[in-house]
């Protein structure tokens, strides 16, 4: 006498919520995705975000304040000199 019994069917959207069926597959790579995306966009915010900060302590500093007007001077010696002896940039 054969065993007919009964065994639940899974429907297609069961298969849909398996944590290693093919949608969970797809979302993992949209997420991995989504990530690399917002790192890559994020990397240069930082970057130019450093970059200010730096500029502001620099600004701050009095050591790098005197070097840096020393050198606008010898800039504007220089610029002077050429002028007087004819040779313009």
């Amino acid at each position: 006498m054969p065993n007919y019994e009964m065994k639940p069917i899974l429907s297609p959207s069961v298969e849909l919520l398996r944590p290693d069926g093919p949608a969970a597959k797809a979302a993992a790579a949209i997420m991995a995705n989504v990530a690399a995306g917002f790192n890559s966009s994020l990397t240069p915010v930082l970057r130019g975000a450093a970059h200010e900060v730096r500029a502001l302590c620099k600004g701050l500093d009095p050591k790098w304040q005197r070097a840096r007007t020393r050198a606008l001077m010898r800039s504007r010696r220089n610029v002077e000199m050429l002028k007087r002896d004819g040779r313009c940039r």
